[in-house]
């Protein structure tokens, strides 16, 4: 059969791309034809001239324009987009057919057996917000489903309200990776769904490694890595760096001096040989997990908080201390005690656990697209 993935297409997310390939490899074992659809980006408030420059935008970007290695390289001269672009060349097939928006696909509704939407942050009201079509209403309900589907924060807009009810309501069939959301799917629109784990953490370390690489920089013998997704405070790094100085270690910030030399399959290599990991970055918690590297987990700065997803997953490893959920700006040195239980913490559950939740999710797409 044919599947359409419907996800956020981040030119320079790293977990995005990540969790977009896994989704397509996972449906793609299962013997499926797959390809992730683009979508049009232009913001529902922006003015007319701010929507005629994202339209003109989205088709250089669609006609491979704007992300040409010409034009990464030589004209917008940022790195991380030309790794991303790269990783998507060589393993995501992505379909330039159609901008993905609801009334195109109405037209093209016939072309997929199945639309998939996920997995992350994809019903985010912050990032995609009030669009339909996230929702799949173009395609009839029983052909579509969401795969691990994330909104970071079930605070949403109450003007959106009404969209997520009907876009609940007319989904096929309905997984989330957040335990949260699923209280909050049945309490705006009645209709139960299944907790499931990251499409990334479905996927072996022998498969990741196979999609992994060094960076084109020497990486240090021994390292803690870091990845924040927002700027850490000065007690953050103060601590991280006395850490790794106490450990004769060196710091690998894969945000900040090595963010021009990591893409997907960068972040993958960097990961999988770090002595310890501190994150603020789900994916930078899951891909530890994947590679059973200990870790350190903080809530994000100066945003709201997106920490319900990094919850879910650290309890279902069992693995609550990884998140250490304090006053950034004001950490003291109870966290090298902190950092010294994390070391001596059994995890050798990691694989059974993974295995557990592998079959709870392939009786989910059994169900869905009656592969069994």
């Amino acid at each position: 059969m044919k599947i359409a993935i419907i996800t956020l297409n981040g030119i320079k997310n790293l977990g995005n791309r990540l969790q977009n390939y896994a989704v397509q490899e996972i449906l793609k074992e299962r013997g499926h034809s797959v390809s992730s659809l683009l979508w049009c980006s232009a913001e529902e408030n922006a003015t007319l001239l701010e929507k005629a420059k994202i339209t003109l935008a989205n088709i250089l970007y669609v006609s491979n324009i704007l992300t040409s290695k010409l034009y990464l390289k030589h004209i917008k001269r940022n790195r991380r987009m030309l790794l991303c672009k790269e990783f998507n060349d060589k393993y995501i097939n992505l379909n330039h057919k159609y901008f993905f928006k609801t009334t195109t696909m109405q037209n093209h509704v016939s072309d997929f057996d199945y639309y998939c939407v996920g997995s992350d942050q994809i019903w985010n009201p912050f990032i995609v917000q009030n669009r339909d079509y996230f929702f799949m209403q173009f395609a009839p309900s029983d052909k579509t489903f969401s795969f691990s589907a994330s909104m970071g924060t079930i605070q949403i807009p109450s003007q959106y309200e009404n969209t997520y009810k009907k876009g609940f309501e007319h989904i096929g069939k309905i997984s989330v990776r957040e335990a949260d959301m699923q209280e909050f799917i049945f309490n705006l629109s009645g209709r139960e769904s299944t907790l499931l784990l990251d499409p990334t953490l479905f996927l072996s370390r022998e498969k990741w490694l196979a999609v992994s690489r060094p960076p084109h920089t020497v990486l240090p013998r021994k390292y803690v890595a870091t990845y924040f997704l927002n700027e850490p405070t000065n007690s953050q790094r103060i601590h991280i760096e006395q850490y790794a100085k106490d450990n004769q270690l060196e710091v690998v910030d894969i945000s900040g001096n090595y963010s021009d030399y990591v893409g997907p399959s960068e972040f993958i290599h960097i990961i999988a040989n770090a002595d310890f990991i501190f994150t603020d970055s789900f994916h930078g918690t899951a891909f530890s997990l994947i590679f059973e590297k200990r870790f350190l987990v903080f809530q994000r700065n100066n945003m709201y908080n997106m920490s319900s997803r990094i919850v879910t997953v650290l309890d279902t490893f069992s693995l609550p201390r990884r998140f250490y959920n304090v006053d950034n700006a004001n950490i003291d040195k109870s966290i090298y005690e902190h950092i010294k239980t994390i070391k001596n913490e059994d995890q050798s559950h990691i694989p059974s656990v993974l295995m557990i939740e592998k079959e709870k999710m392939n009786r989910f797409l059994d169900e869905v697209l009656g592969d069994d």
